[in-house]
This record gives structure tokens, sequence and C-alpha cells, in this order.
């Protein structure tokens, strides 16, 4: 199975491909269009606006592209789950939507950057919440397991301050940068 990035890659292959197709209609050289590997539609400009495909795998795929003929929206599946990506007028992604093979939903936030910002999933039903900074390194995390928990990290991606609640008690963990516990 391919995923959405690799298709991606290769719509503006198809694109093209299909563009001289539709001139070629428009000519008159020939009456009748068939479509092998996607369906694309143009607007009134001739430039392609929507794009449908079917791999060979049998996944679907759909993207609506922006003015200027990139991919703005896709929406396919893959892998047994499905996705939702959506990209700025600069072609950078900015919010991934998926649910896995597993029904394990996401949500992904990214910085103009293109890194992750804030990540929302639900796993085996524990819901989780992450904050990466501007480097898309993770730095804050939270979940409700069977308690609140919060976990800070450093900019090695160590934890350094773990919070959780443990029926009414309340917990505290403070580790230096050689992992050892130093307030609790």
């Amino acid at each position: 199975m391919s995923s959405i990035e690799e298709r991606v890659s290769n719509l503006e292959e198809t694109i093209q491909a299909l563009g001289k197709s539709v001139e070629k209609l428009r000519n008159g050289e020939f009456d009748l269009l068939r479509v092998s590997k996607g369906l694309v539609l143009f607007d009134e400009k001739s430039q392609p606006r929507i794009f449908l495909s079917v791999d060979s795998s049998g996944d679907p795929f759909f993207a609506i592209l922006n003015p200027a003929g990139q991919p703005a929206i896709h929406i396919g599946t893959n892998e047994g789950g499905s996705e939702i990506s959506l990209k700025d007028s600069a072609g950078n992604l900015r919010l991934k939507l998926s649910v896995s093979e597993e029904a394990n939903p996401m949500a992904m936030l990214m910085g103009k950057n293109g890194e992750p910002q804030l990540s929302l999933s639900v796993i085996d039903d524990t819901p989780r919440v992450m904050l990466h900074d501007a480097d898309g390194a993770m730095r804050v995390a939270t979940s409700l397991e069977s308690a609140p928990h919060i976990q800070i990290y450093g900019k090695d991606g160590k934890p350094r301050i773990n919070l959780s609640l443990s029926g009414e008690e309340a917990e505290v963990g403070i580790v230096d940068t050689d992992g050892n516990i130093r307030g609790l």
C-alpha cells in the first residue's frame, strides 16, 4: 500500500499527462477521454483543481488543488486507516487527522515550518495531548490512563518533571539531566 505522501508525489506527473489529454480533447484530436490513473477536474482556466484516484492496492485518494495546481487537501486510506491532510498556500502541511488500523484517532497541528506543535490522540481509550517546541520536539505530554499524568521534557527529550494523581494522592517527580530523581 502506498502512503498519502507517495501518492501526492506522483500527483503532479499524472496531472500534467492528463492536462495534455484534455488539451487534445478540446482541440478535437479525439472524442473520448479514458482515465486509468485517476480523474482530474479542471477549472475554467484549464488548471487542475480536483484529483480522484484508486491506487494499485485499491486504496482511494482524493485531493483538492489550489489555483497553482498544488495539493491543498488530501483525503485517503492506507494501511487499514484513513487520513485527511490540509496544507497552507505555500504547500506546508498544517493539519493532519488520521485514524489508525487499530481505530485510534489522532490530530496533529503543525507550525509554519511543518514541525508538529500540538498532537491529540486517543490510544486504547486513553486520551493524550502533546505539546511540541518550534523544532517539533515533544516538551509536554499529558494523559488520562488510570489517573491524570503530566510530563515535562527537557530539550534533550528526557522527562524532567512528572506530575500525577493517584486516587487523591498527588505525586511530583523532578529529574536532573543525568536521570537522577531530585525531588518527590
